[in-house]
């Protein structure tokens, strides 16, 4: 580096450390430990005081208990009020529950808000022995919005909720429809999880339990075991991973399947497959042989077939494994969902068919397997937001899509009732009436393009 350069940076450093108030720097010690989970008693270590004490002699380094105690209350309630802040200026807010078991298997509901930035961290709470039925969590998602909507704009205003999304489970369908019962969010939107629903056609493919698709699940076991083998056999792993280094001249990581952990079935049926030379030439120097269960490994290693089947279920899965990455991503909107499903199910079904795992495969993929999920899956609001697509205008709505949407749009009047979202729609689809000619069709997005259509309405009621 530049002398002068860590010069100039040294200078800076020492005159912040001796400008700044000791709370100012209390508050920044405190997010060292906050922020990068480190311990509270972090700055109680001989050598961190001796450099802090090096910069500014006079300064009283704050023990533990004030950094877990009013340090880190200052720094929630000052994090908490800009997080408030950032939804103040955000017109519709749309919340995300789930019900689930933490690491200590207690049943928590937690709730987010999901903003065009980023998604919130908004409550987590403890349910107990409480009973966890649609009555129940309907109950507890309305008083939570409205403790949430005060703490706001000291004024409940229910329109701001445009959306609540959950899974699909039996359950939370039967939240739905009580939450759409209630005058407070009969207007709002009510979404599935689509990272869910993707998860849940990896589970029907490779759960070694109950795979719809059984000879993927027999691959994925034989898989599962391999890599559960050498994570409980740290000595046989090392082995394993010395061949690697010989090979390549670093380790590869075998990743663990975790149900719970969306991605790890495919990342981890890929990390094996990348380790497969190396796995092979163990095989042939490993005492594992002596015992059954090393030989059963050892009998997996060696099949010709398994490896070939293994690299065929992740040539495979690799759309779904996109698909959910996709899913997942902060500019993920419920516009592309139905397409995201028309296109997995016929790469699936391409790549499949050019595999020994066709059948099976094709019998789940045309069966009541596929088609129960994707009828779980996508709601009419998803159909009605794929043919808001401008991009998609002109085409042909089929007579199915066409019930649903009407069947959301048409109860959706002006005050007078003299027009519904019902003919804005067909408007729209045959640019006609406020769409005729409108400069919005020259948006470079969809996003844009009814942003533009808006602003031209609003424009047209002065």
């Amino acid at each position: 580096m530049d002398p002068d350069i860590a010069t100039g940076k040294k200078q800076k450093l020492l005159s912040f450390s001796t400008s700044q108030p000791a709370r100012s720097i209390d508050q920044l010690i405190a997010q060292v430990c906050f922020t990068g989970a480190r311990p509270f008693s972090l700055f109680e270590q001989q050598e961190i005081r001796d450099l802090i004490h090096a910069l500014r002699p006079t300064y009283q380094i704050p023990n533990r208990h004030r950094i877990a105690d009013d340090l880190l209350d200052e720094a929630y309630n000052e994090l908490r009020e800009e997080v408030f802040e950032e939804l103040r200026r955000t017109q519709f807010l749309n919340v995300t529950v789930d019900e689930t078991t933490n690491i200590r298997s207690q049943r928590v509901i937690v709730m987010t808000i999901t903003t065009p930035t980023k998604s919130w961290f908004i409550h987590l709470n403890d349910m107990e022995d409480k009973t966890l039925d649609a009555p129940a969590i309907s109950s507890w998602i309305l008083n939570r919005l409205q403790c949430l909507l005060l703490q706001l704009d000291k004024a409940v205003d229910w329109k701001r909720i445009n959306s609540i999304s959950t899974d699909t489970c039996r359950v939370m369908k039967s939240v739905w429809e009580k939450l759409e019962a209630t005058p407070e969010l009969r207007h709002c939107f009510m979404i599935p999880c689509d990272s869910h629903g993707l998860q849940l056609i990896m589970k029907d493919i490779v759960d070694p339990k109950s795979s719809k698709v059984p000879r993927a699940g027999e691959v994925f076991r034989s898989a599962l075991e391999i890599v559960v083998f050498f994570h409980h056999s740290p000595l046989e792993y090392a082995r394993m991973q010395a061949k690697q280094i010989e090979k390549w001249g670093h380790r590869k990581a075998l990743i663990a399947s975790v149900i719970t952990r969306w991605g790890t079935q495919y990342n981890m049926l890929s990390s094996l497959h990348d380790c497969q030379e190396a796995i092979c030439e163990w095989t042939l120097i490993t005492p594992a042989a002596s015992s059954s269960r090393g030989r059963e490994i050892i009998r997996a290693a060696n099949s010709h077939s398994f490896w070939w089947q293994l690299k065929e279920l992740i040539k495979i899965l690799k759309p779904l494994h996109i698909a959910q990455k996709e899913s997942e991503a902060q500019n993920s909107s419920v516009m592309e969902v139905t397409q995201r499903w028309l296109d997995l199910h016929e790469n699936l079904r391409t790549l499949a068919s050019q595999t020994s795992l066709k059948d099976d495969f094709l019998s789940y993929l045309d069966g009541i397997g596929w088609q129960s999920r994707i009828l779980r899956q996508l709601e009419p609001i998803h159909w009605v937001a794929y043919h808001l697509d401008p991009a998609r205008v002109p085409g042909k709505v089929d007579q199915s899509s066409r019930n649903y949407i009407e069947g959301v749009l048409r109860p959706l009047q002006n005050d007078d009732k003299s027009s519904s979202a019902w003919h804005e729609f067909l408007s729209f689809r045959q640019r006609t009436g406020a769409f005729y000619n409108a400069s919005c069709w020259k948006a470079s997005s969809s996003s844009l393009f009814w942003l533009e259509a808006v602003s031209k309405y609003y424009r047209g009621l002065k």
